[in-house]
């Protein structure tokens, strides 16, 4: 059936009856058409001979129109022929489907055969979308009449709910109103439990104990000395009562504060991590600082620490840091705390032999991590690269005469930065960055004596142009890795975060090479085995040591002496009720045998005692040389 549909879609012009060519003889007597051995007739003519209303009749045609005559002809004995095929094909269908089938198969294969002859949809297949889009607009629309009705209900409850919780809300308003009044009038007969603690002096002391907190503030927080302390608290005398305390008071103060921090005995739990240190200054004495903190608050601060969050665990002061003294140290340290999670420290060798003799000796059963604190590590890995390179040699010794040469001149304002004693190794960006600002100077707003001072003292750098690149490259790498453990501390994804950060860095020497080969050993060493986050960076004892000694170099002379009892207060959050306790709980006596136990004479005291006496007897015998009168 597609097929005669197709032909019957695909029409073409028809006529009924059959064409037929013949010759005729004219009139002419003489015509070569009346010849008798060989006629030539005239022709040929064409006559198309059909039927209409049962009457047989015919026509003339013209010799050039006889070909598309012919081909109408035929086309209509096909169309008919087609048009019988179709009709037995219906009948058929008729048979088998019935009506309502027949026509529907009929409908679709026309409907088909149309919409490929116009390049259109048919319009049954129209009028099929076109119920099916209604049907489904037909349902959203129900749809949303549900839900519009299922609103209704939710907003009808709703405004009854507001109505009652409004009228429950000025209810309570009226109430509070009221208890805020009574509030007032009792305050006004009753002064605030936390104002009379404040106010009133701990046990046995004079000054109030706002006076001692904001002291201890001051100096923990507001870095002052002691008698910049005192001056302070006498700009502002008529807010304290009892008057302002002396220098040697506010020290007497902080004394027993840090030693009663320093004696509150740890909780006993198995995540503890120890950060060590040793910090030394004028002679012989060093003090081994063991701040602490769980791998708990750890994590639970996003790997972000905190001075309030550590725990100063102890502040050991020894003549000798040996690994032996490590070791004593975190026993004694383990008898309350229980035995550490793990172990950080700057890579120190006796720290480090004190702690693997210590694992050994008293944490067989258990998994101690020790930890290289990555800035030191990293520090490391730049000194084995750099510190026998002969062009950074010469790079350093050239930023020096640079120094000397232009310090005191107009071009003062470029000098380079000042060579650094200590953890020079860390601080080597100071060095690069300056090279960098230095070359990307541009000359245009210096006078003629600037640009030509310029030329001559800095010019130089343009010979290490290319090896300043290599060393930027050298510490964004080394930066890279920093970041990303003081960031996320060690865990097992480290490594793969460390190589894409620095995966668009182009890598191509041999310097550079040996860096990242060396700190993807670091962090395999580090990293092996371990589950969870732990930290990987000791910069926060660095950060305690720091406040220490900015606080110990306002003595007369910076030594291990008594302010090291004020590094537990550094590491805590002063608060009123504790600084009360520890007032009333340590007295002035307590303070005076720890640091005749640990620390003994103190430097300074021997230097008065030693020059006392001297002054004593240059007095003395300049007495005896005077002449009586």
């Amino acid at each position: 059936m597609k097929k005669q549909i197709r032909i019957m879609v695909q029409a073409k012009p028809v006529l009924p009856g059959s064409l037929a060519e013949h010759y005729n003889v004219c009139g002419k007597a003489q015509c070569c058409c009346k010849d008798k051995i060989n006629p030539r007739k005239h022709g040929p003519y064409y006559r198309l001979s059909y039927s209409l209303k049962n009457k047989n009749s015919s026509i003339s045609v013209k010799k050039e129109d006889a070909p598309i005559i012919k081909e109408m002809t035929e086309n209509y004995r096909q169309s008919r022929s087609n048009s019988l095929e179709l009709g037995l094909e219906m009948i058929e269908l008729y048979h088998q489907d019935g009506l309502q089938g027949m026509r529907d198969k009929y409908e679709k294969v026309l409907d088909s055969e149309m919409s490929k002859k116009t390049g259109t949809k048919a319009a049954s297949i129209i009028l099929r979308e076109t119920r099916s889009s209604r049907d489904k607009w037909k349902t959203k629309a129900l749809e949303r009449q549900a839900e519009i009705a299922k609103n209704q209900v939710k907003v009808r409850d709703l405004e009854k709910s507001r109505d009652n919780w409004k009228a429950k809300a000025m209810q309570a308003k009226k109430e509070n109103q009221g208890l805020c009044k009574e509030l007032e009038k009792s305050k006004k007969n009753y002064p605030p439990i936390q104002d009379k603690l404040i106010d009133s002096p701990p046990s046995k002391f004079k000054y109030p104990l706002k006076t001692v907190v904001i002291a201890i503030k001051l100096v923990v927080s507001g870095l002052l000395s002691l008698r910049g302390v005192k001056r302070t608290l006498a700009l502002f005398n008529h807010c304290f009562k009892g008057g302002v305390p002396c220098h040697a008071v506010v020290q007497n103060w902080l004394m027993r504060y840090g030693l009663y921090k320093l004696r509150q005995t740890p909780k006993r739990r198995n995540d503890w991590v120890f950060f060590l240190d040793h910090s030394i200054e004028f002679g012989k004495k060093q003090c081994l600082l063991v701040l602490g903190v769980t791998l708990e608050e750890f994590r639970k601060n996003k790997c972000k620490l905190r001075h309030k969050d550590m725990e100063v665990l102890a502040v050991d002061i020894v003549e000798s840091a040996t690994a032996a003294s490590v070791t004593g140290t975190l026993e004694n340290i383990t008898e309350d705390t229980g035995i550490p999670a793990q172990i950080i420290s700057d890579g120190g060798l006796n720290i480090v032999r004190g702690s693997r003799d210590f694992i050994e000796q008293n944490a067989s059963g258990s998994i101690v991590r020790q930890t290289y604190d990555v800035t030191h590590k990293t520090a490391l890995i730049l000194k084995h690269q750099l510190k026998d390179d002969k062009i950074w040699q010469a790079f350093c010794a050239k930023i020096a005469e640079s120094k000397r040469s232009i310090v005191h001149t107009e071009l003062g304002f470029l000098s380079p930065p000042k060579p650094r004693d200590k953890s020079r190794w860390q601080n080597l960006d100071a060095y690069v960055k300056w090279a960098e600002m230095i070359l990307k100077q541009k000359t245009k707003s210096m006078s003629r004596v600037e640009t030509e001072k310029f030329t001559a003292k800095l010019s130089w750098l343009q010979e290490y142009k290319s090896h300043i690149s290599e060393w930027r490259m050298m510490l964004d790498i080394l930066h890279a890795v920093k970041m990303e453990v003081k960031t996320n501390g060690f865990r097992k994804q480290t490594k793969a975060k460390f190589k894409k950060s620095i995966s668009s860095m182009k890598i191509n020497s041999l310097q550079l090479k040996d860096i990242r080969d060396e700190v993807f050993a670091y962090i395999e060493d580090e990293c092996a085995g371990i589950r969870g986050v732990y930290p990987g960076c000791s910069d926060i004892i660095e950060s305690v040591f720091g406040k220490y000694k900015n606080f110990s170099g306002k003595s007369p002379m910076k030594e291990i002496g008594r302010a090291v009892l004020t590094i537990p207060v550094f590491t805590s959050n002063v608060d009123y009720k504790e600084v009360k306790v520890a007032m009333e709980s340590i007295s002035a006596k307590d303070v005076s045998d720890w640091l005749k136990k640990n620390v003994g004479i103190s430097l300074f005291s021997r230097r008065r005692q030693a020059f006392r006496l001297k002054n004593k007897k240059l007095g003395e015998e300049n007495k005896r040389k005077t002449p009586q009168i």
